[in-house]
């Protein structure tokens, strides 16, 4: 990328390692996903080295006597991003046609044909972007009910674009106010917006531009699209600036400023990763506003900045991960997953700036 140091991809790189040495140390069909996000469908790891694809397929996944995968020792509901059709939405992004990953696409299309309701409520909705965006990426007929007297997939999408148009009137609210106050992301959609889905919503923004990919969008549905970006880029801008503010907080009511730079570090990079993937998207779609292209700019570098700060002096050690893995599982999963969008934001931008 254009004007970045030889430090910044150094940084890059350090954060990379840190994160392929965890896959195998709390490994799961979620941080298998993620990490395929990051690297590849070439990735493997372990000893001797073994393709992820290969461990996701055959530790993870199986049958069970019906057409429903399911993640090991785990039933289907209840799973949160412990989800079959995460492991759909992954395959079908990083590894269509890859002849491991394919039978298991197939299975898992089946199960959803048979499964996908129009959601009901807010945690059917909050499932429904894995599905839509694996149905967009794998050219599913859009018109078409996915199974007799079911929904289409275009339906389905259009029930992401309008809970995100509802959730982002929260939103907007509160982007109106000065200062930005974040609506809690623990409470319901009528409370929380758009955050009270997973990542803030941000999957599911990635669902509606899977399906402009996909070129399903009548050209008012796309402009709908449009207007939820424009939404977007100013929360990303405005969340950033909430969370240095957090941090300052907390550094003057006595806080430990090293563990107080870590919080901040690890929210920054959550909303960095994400936010770089779905504006990349964007401009590559020419869906984008103008701007986005510095935007990403800006992104990158408070992205690599944070890297280069590990290795300096928030983590010089490399103790953070593995420490947070005995200690905090859930922290540590925010770590490594938003890590791992954050690594996938890089590359995918990589282009932008050539």
């Amino acid at each position: 990328y254009r004007g970045e140091s030889a430090a910044s991809q150094a940084a890059r790189e350090s954060f990379a390692d840190r994160l392929r040495s965890e896959v195998s140390q709390r490994e799961s069909p979620w941080s298998i996903c993620h990490a395929l996000l990051a690297f590849g469908p070439e990735f493997s790891y372990g000893e001797p080295p073994r393709r992820a694809i290969e461990t996701l397929v055959e530790a993870y996944v199986q049958r069970d006597g019906s057409r429903v995968f399911v993640t090991r020792h785990r039933g289907a509901a209840g799973l949160g991003e412990q989800h079959p059709y995460l492991v759909l939405k992954t395959l079908a992004e990083v590894a269509p046609d890859d002849p491991i990953a394919a039978p298991v696409i197939a299975e898992l299309l089946a199960t959803s044909r048979h499964e996908v309701v129009l959601p009901t409520g807010f945690e059917s909705t909050d499932d429904l972007p894995w599905v839509v965006t694996a149905y967009a990426r794998l050219r599913i007929p859009p018109d078409e009910a996915i199974r007799k007297g079911g929904p289409t997939p275009i339906a389905l999408a259009r029930e992401i674009l309008g809970a995100v148009e509802a959730g982002d009137r929260i939103v907007e609210k509160a982007l109106a106010k000065e200062p930005f106050d974040r609506p809690p992301g623990s409470a319901p959609p009528a409370e929380a917006g758009t955050y009270a889905y997973t990542c803030g919503g941000q999957h599911m923004i990635q669902a509606l531009l899977a399906v402009d990919l996909a070129g399903w969008w009548s050209e008012s549905e796309r402009a709908r699209v449009e207007e939820r970006l424009r939404v977007f880029r100013r929360r990303i801008e405005s969340e950033l600036e909430f969370r240095q503010r957090e941090y300052e907080l907390a550094v003057r009511s006595g806080k430990n400023e090293l563990e107080a730079r870590t919080l901040l570090a690890m929210f920054s990079v959550k909303l960095l990763g994400h936010g770089l993937e779905i504006i990349g998207s964007a401009i590559r779609q020419g869906i984008a506003e103008e701007g986005a292209q510095g935007q990403v700019e800006r992104l990158r570098s408070k992205l690599l900045g944070i890297f280069r700060s590990l290795d300096d002096d928030l983590d010089s050690e490399r103790t953070l991960l593995p420490s947070l893995r005995r200690r905090f599982p859930v922290l540590w999963e925010l770590w490594f997953g938003d890590g791992c969008h954050a690594l996938r934001g890089l590359s995918m931008t990589d282009a932008v700036g050539r």
